[in-house]
C-alpha cells in the first residue's frame, strides 16, 4: 500500500476534499449566519449540501461493507448514540412545554443540531480529512483575528460598541470560535512558530473583550503546555510552568485594571469606550456591571425554576419564555430549568464522553467547551460548535491508532 503524501494529508486534493474545507469554512467562520441575516440566504441551504454529502460518504463506505475508523470508535459511536438519546429528549421535554411557537421552533433546533451533529461526524471521519481540518482551522483562527483588528479599528460587523466580533458579530461568540479553532490547529503549525501563532490569535480574543474569552486563552495556553503541543517536549514542565504564569498573569493584569491603565495611554486608547473600560478595570472591577448582574440574576431565577420542578424541568424553550428577556447564559443551568435532572445527567453525558474520547488538542478543547457551558446558554445549537464535537470525536479515535501504530513500528500514514 501507498504511504499517503504529507500534502494529501493537508491539502483537499479530490472533490470530497474541497467540498468539506468549504463547509468547515462556512460553518466555522459563521458566514453561514453572518449572511443568512444581512441578506435573507437560510443557513438551511448549506444544512442540505452537508447532510447530502455526509449521506454520500455513508453509502459509499457502507457498499463496501466497512465503516471509517473515527465512526468504528466505541467513543465516536457513543456520541451517535447520544444523539440519538437527545432526540428523544427533545420530543418528550417538548411534550412538557408549553407547545407554543417558540417552543417548536426550539424543537426543530434541536432536530437540526442532531442530524447535523452526525453528518459532521460521518464527514470528519478519516485520517486524511483530521489533518486537513487541523490545517483549516488554524487558517481560520488567524483570519478571524485579523477580522477582529479591523473590526475594532473600524466597526463593521460587531453590534456591540468597542469590541470586536468580526462575522460573529456577537464578541463572546467570536472568543469563543478563535479560542477553539486556535488550538484545534495548533498541531498544524510548525512547532518553532506555535508561541507567535498562540500570541497571534490571543490578539483576536483580546480584542472582543470577552471575559469568558480571556479566560479560554489563558485555559488554552496552559492547556497545550500540559500536553506538550508547544515548545521543547523534553522542558515541558518548565513550559508548563512559563505558560501557567502567561495565562494567570495576563487575566490578572486585567482584573486589577493594570493592563487597561497602559492601553489607556497607548494609541489603541482611542478605541475604547465607557464598556471596554470597564471590562478593563478602570470604571470598577472587571466582572462586575450591568451584563454581570443580570447574568447572576438570571442564573438564580433558573436555579428557582430547577427547584420548582427537579426532575423533568419545565418544557423545552422555556428560557425563551420565562420573564427574563435572556436565557440563563449557562448550558447546566439551561438543561436544569428545562429537562431538570433528566436533562442535566444528558448533557453531563455528552462532556464525559467528550472527555473519554479526546486525546491531545482534543483535552483542551473540550476543557474549553466546559468552560464555554459555564457562560453560553446555545452550544448545543451552533452548528460550528457541532463541527468541534465532531473533530473532538474523530481526532481522538485517529489519534489513538497512530498511537498504537508506533507503538508496534508501523507507519502512521499505513492505511487501518
Amino acid at each position: 500500500m501507498r504511504y499517503q503524501s504529507n500534502a494529501r494529508l493537508v491539502l483537499p486534493f479530490s472533490f470530497g476534499d474541497l467540498l468539506s474545507c468549504v463547509l468547515v469554512l462556512w460553518f466555522g467562520s459563521y458566514a453561514c449566519v453572518y449572511i443568512g441575516d444581512e441578506y435573507g440566504v437560510k443557513p438551511l441551504y448549506s444544512y442540505f449540501v452537508l447532510i447530502g454529502y455526509a449521506a454520500l460518504r455513508f453509502l459509499r463506505v457502507a457498499a463496501v461493507g466497512q465503516l471509517p475508523l473515527a465512526v468504528r470508535s466505541h467513543a465516536t459511536q457513543a456520541y451517535l448514540f447520544w444523539l440519538s438519546a437527545y432526540l428523544i429528549y427533545g420530543c418528550w421535554a417538548y411534550l412538557r412545554s408549553s407547545q407554543s411557537d417558540i417552543a417548536f421552533q426550539a424543537l426543530c433546533t434541536l432536530f437540526e443540531a442532531v442530524v447535523l451533529g452526525a453528518s459532521f461526524t460521518f464527514m470528519l471521519a478519516s485520517h486524511a480529512r483530521i489533518r486537513q481540518v487541523q490545517t483549516q482551522v488554524a487558517v481560520l483562527a488567524m483570519l478571524a483575528t485579523l477580522v477582529n483588528v479591523i473590526d475594532f479599528l473600524n466597526p463593521i460587523f460587531s453590534k456591540v460598541p468597542g469590541r470586536a466580533a468580526g462575522l460573529y458579530v456577537n464578541p463572546n461568540i467570536s472568543a469563543l470560535f478563535v479560542s477553539l479553532f486556535m488550538v484545534a490547529g495548533t498541531a498544524s503549525i510548525p512547532r518553532v512558530f506555535r508561541w507567535p501563532y498562540l500570541c497571534f490569535c490571543g490578539v483576536g480574543v483580546f480584542l472582543t473583550f470577552s471575559r469568558m474569552g480571556w479566560l479560554m486563552w489563558a485555559i488554552s495556553v496552559i492547556g497545550l503546555s500540559w500536553e506538550g503541543l508547544v515548545g521543547n517536549r523534553k522542558f515541558r514542565p518548565l513550559i508548563f510552568a512559563f505558560a501557567a504564569i502567561v495565562g494567570l498573569g495576563f487575566l490578572y493584569l486585567i482584573f486589577v485594571g493594570d493592563l487597561g491603565s497602559f492601553l489607556v495611554d497607548s494609541e489603541i486608547g482611542q478605541y475604547l469606550d465607557r464598556n471596554t473600560l470597564g471590562r478593563l478595570g478602570l470604571s470598577g472591577s472587571a466582572i462586575s456591571g450591568d451584563a454581570s448582574d443580570e447574568r447572576k440574576d438570571v442564573a438564580l431565577y433558573a436555579l428557582d425554576q430547577f427547584y420548582a420542578h427537579p426532575f423533568a424541568g419545565n418544557g423545552l424553550g422555556y428560557v425563551y419564555e420565562w420573564e427574563y428577556s435572556v436565557g440563563p447564559h449557562n448550558m447546566f443551568l439551561l438543561f436544569m430549568a428545562e429537562g431538570g435532572v433528566v436533562g442535566l445527567a444528558l448533557y453531563l453525558w455528552l462532556c464525559l464522553a467528550l472527555w473519554r474520547s479526546a486525546q491531545g488538542v482534543g483535552r483542551v478543547m473540550v476543557m474549553l467547551i466546559l468552560a464555554g457551558s459555564l457562560f453560553a446558554h446555545n452550544l448545543t445549537e451552533q452548528p460550528a460548535v457541532l463541527l468541534v464535537f465532531a473533530f473532538v470525536f474523530a481526532h481522538g479515535a485517529i489519534t489513538r491508532r497512530d498511537t498504537r501504530r508506533s507503538h508496534q513500528q508501523v507507519p502512521i500514514g499505513h492505511p487501518a
